[in-house]
Formats: structure tokens, C-alpha cells, sequence
């Protein structure tokens, strides 16, 4: 991709170097544009220590500093700074600074780029500063795109404000969006974070992991949920949990009536895997839960705080590659702030079971040990 840009470029600006002379050095260069300087027609063939163009620069190459008002190319290497207000492009720009307004390309970079819009380089070692865009084949060191990173080997890291894609990661992505990587063994850190294969971690609110990843269904009881299901995404390192859950809250000796609360959550987990099928979850899980079956209060329509947070430690069986079962203790810490309208006692729908609790700025915070069981998918 990198290699194909770079000969379109060339085909676009119709740049030839002058065939059957040797190439020469001069200390300064002034110019206004090729071939009106000091170089004149020899600037093909000329390599510069100090070169100052008024618009635009075009020369052999360049070893201590560059400046254009509009770009600079230098066809064959570029050293120390090369400075232009929209465009710079270098055979190979090892050692090299580029600064440009809108682009920066090169073959090779062992230093760093800076450009408004977008960087370009086959051969990055060292970094990438893009407005909007860095693109480079083949990356050992750090890419820093305002929206979007390419690669297609990374060995460092991608900071995307948007998104990082890379073919082959060894090392991390972090990208306000998304991160997309074929085969990861690294970190991924992002809302959405997809690999195809992964030997590494992906921390995100969505991990998708296509071939070897855990998508698993699971649905359990306990004393605090009569009923819930959970999905699971990512891998067995790292997990988001997606879930809900249902129970039957007697209160009778309250109201009146019966009831049911209904819960929605989120968390993250890890799995260990012993032998022969039998591993440990740790899941950290928070749900916001019901009060009278709303998430609001209905006489004033304020939001409830009514939280069910629970660190789960449940050992498991997997039988074949399709299904496991599981259990094991639950910690169980509820925040409540509903004042209950007959009683005008402060609690939600676990105070009943809770062993201790504490009330707090207007908020009852309760706790107990429980126990979890179910099945997987």
C-alpha cells in the first residue's frame, strides 16, 4: 500500500533525476522554486547542508535543514530538520524531523513526523504526529493520529483518537472508538476493540475476539437474583459482562403486594484455568436495580440510587467445549437511597437479606455473603 503511494507520488509531480552526472554538495541553497535557486538545474543532483526555498524546494538531498513555503522533496535522504507549509516528501528521511502543514512522506523515518493532516512512511522508527492521519507498513516505535492509525506491522504503540488498525500488534493500541488488530499480542485499550486472533489483552467496554475468544451465555440463581443471564465477550484474560436479572420481593408486611424487581448490569472478569476442565472466574459486576418496578421515582420522577455491585469467586466444570457448570461465593455490597412510602424507612430490594448495613448521606449501604450457581453455553 505504502509502496504504491509513494510511486503515485512521484508519477504525479513528474520528478526525474538528471541521468549520467555524479551528484554534488553545496553548503547553501536559496531558492524560489526549482529550477529558479542558486542549485539551478543541477538541484537533482544536489545535496544541500542548509537549504531556504521561497515556495518550493526540490533537490538530491539534505543533511542539516530544509525550509519551504509550500514543500520540499528531496529524492533521495533527508537529515536533521525539513520544514515546509504544506508538503514534504523524502526518499529516506532516517535520522530526520519532518514539519509539515498537511503531509509528510517518506520511505523510511528514524526519527519523527509532524504533520497537520497526514504522515506517510514504508519504515517507521520513531514517531508519528498526524492531525488527522498516520499511515505507515511497518512500525517499531509510537503513531499519534488525531482520528486515525495504520499499520501494518506493529511492534510499539497506536494512540488513536478515533480508531487504530493494524494487521500484526505486538504491543498497544489505544483508541478513543475502536481498535482493530488481525492478529493481537499486545493490549488493546478502547471502547470497541476487535482481533481476529489474540494471544494478548483487549480492555474495552466491547472485546470481540473471532477465533479462540470467549462468547459465552450463562444463566444462574442465587439468594439476590432469583434469575439471571449473562453474555460475556472478550477473552479468557479479560471479560465484559453484559447481564440481567429478576426477583420476586415479598413485601407483604410492607404494602401489601407482591413484586418483582428487575436488575441491568455491567462488569469485567478473568478466568484461570487449572487442568482437565476446571478453572476459577473473579467477576467484579455493578447492577442498577428497580424500586416498584421503575428505575424512577414515581412521585417525583427522580432517578433512584438503588446498586447492586457483587465480586464474584465461582469455580467451574466445562464438560466438552460447549457447556460448564459453575458456583461459588458472592460479596455483595448495596447503595439505596428510596425511602419506602409506608414504613418511610431507607432501603431497596436487598435490605431483607443484607447482614450489615450503614446509612450514609441519605443512602443505606448494606452487605452479605451469598452463593451463585448455573450453567454456561
Amino acid at each position: 500500500m505504502i509502496r504504491k503511494l509513494f510511486t503515485t507520488t512521484l508519477a504525479i509531480l513528474s520528478i526525474s533525476t538528471i541521468s549520467g552526472q555524479e551528484t554534488r554538495k553545496e553548503n547553501v541553497q536559496f531558492g524560489i522554486v526549482t529550477p529558479l535557486g542558486t542549485n539551478g538545474k543541477l538541484s537533482p543532483i544536489t545535496t544541500n547542508k542548509i537549504s531556504i526555498n521561497l515556495l518550493s524546494g526540490y533537490s538530491y538531498g539534505n543533511t542539516i535543514f530544509e525550509l519551504g513555503g509550500i514543500s520540499n522533496i528531496n529524492t533521495n535522504e533527508t537529515r536533521g530538520v525539513q520544514v515546509a507549509g504544506l508538503f514534504n516528501y523524502s526518499g529516506n528521511a532516517d535520522y530526520a524531523v519532518q514539519f509539515a502543514g498537511i503531509t509528510n512522506i517518506s520511505k523510511s523515518v528514524v526519527a519523527v513526523q509532524f504533520g497537520g493532516i497526514l504522515n506517510v512512511t514504508h519504515r517507521l522508527r520513531g514517531a508519528q504526529f498526524g492531525g488527522i492521519l498516520n499511515i505507515a507498513d511497518d512500525v517499531k516505535g509510537v503513531q499519534f493520529g488525531g482520528i486515525l492509525n495504520i499499520a501494518k506491522s506493529l511492534d510499539g504503540a497506536q494512540f488513536g483518537g478515533i480508531i487504530n488498525i493494524a494487521k500484526d500488534v505486538t504491543g498497544v493500541q489505544v483508541g478513543g472508538i475502536l481498535n482493530v488488530a488481525t492478529n493481537l499480542n499486545g493490549v488493546q485499550i478502547g471502547f470497541i476493540n476487535y482481533a481476529k486472533r489474540s494471544k494478548g489483552v483487549s480492555i474495552g467496554f466491547i472485546n470481540i475476539v473471532e477465533q479462540g475468544g470467549k462468547q459465552e451465555f450463562e444463566i444462574s440463581h442465587s439468594e439476590t437474583l432469583d434469575a439471571a443471564i449473562s453474555f460475556k465477550l472478550g477473552t479468557d484474560k479479560f471479560y465484559t459482562i453484559f447481564a440481567g436479572g429478576v426477583k420476586d420481593v415479598d413485601i407483604r408486611s410492607k404494602a401489601g403486594y407482591n413484586r418483582a424487581e428487575y436488575a441491568v448490569g455491567v462488569g469485567i472478569g478473568t478466568y484461570i484455568d487449572w487442568k482437565r476442565g476446571w478453572g476459577n472466574e473473579f467477576e467484579l459486576i455493578t447492577y442498577d436495580v428497580t424500586e416498584d418496578g421503575d428505575f424512577f421515582n414515581n412521585n417525583d420522577n427522580q432517578y433512584i440510587t438503588n446498586s447492586l455491585n457483587q465480586f464474584k469467586f465461582t469455580v467451574s466444570k466445562q464438560f466438552g467445549r460447549r457447556f460448564a457448570i459453575f458456583g461459588g461465593p458472592v460479596l455483595n455490597v448495596a447503595v439505596a437511597n428510596f425511602v419506602d412510602p409506608v414504613t418511610g424507612e431507607i432501603g431497596g430490594s436487598f435490605s431483607s437479606v443484607s447482614k450489615w448495613e450503614k446509612i450514609h448521606k441519605s443512602h443505606l449501604i448494606s452487605g452479605w455473603i451469598g452463593f451463585s450457581a448455573g450453567i454456561r453455553f
